[in-house]
């Protein structure tokens, strides 16, 4: 996890959020963001901000756009479960 040395609490904070992004999109997110967010205080620009939502998500490894269209960019590990969606959690 990009995360590796923050505190043990928001450390359990973080894993309860669930990932739905990929290392590729994560990377390609917090590289974008910050260019976003540069060219945004350079040009004194509100695009700033897009580049604040892009940085999060690529730490978070979650994007709320992704859950209405149950959409993932992340590997399955075959050790791990599958996330599940609301939906599918009431459904079994």
């Amino acid at each position: 996890m990009l995360l590796d040395n923050v505190c043990p609490t928001c450390k359990n904070l973080l894993s309860m959020v669930p990932q739905n992004m990929g290392m590729t999109d994560r990377l390609i997110r917090g590289i974008l963001g910050i260019a976003i967010l540069v060219m945004g205080v350079v040009r004194r620009s509100w695009w700033g901000l897009l580049g604040i939502y892009l940085i999060i998500t690529a730490l978070l490894g979650f994007c709320p756009l992704y859950l209405p269209f149950k959409f993932s960019t992340r590997e399955i590990i075959l050790d791990e479960e599958p996330m599940e969606f609301e939906s599918e959690a009431v459904a079994k």
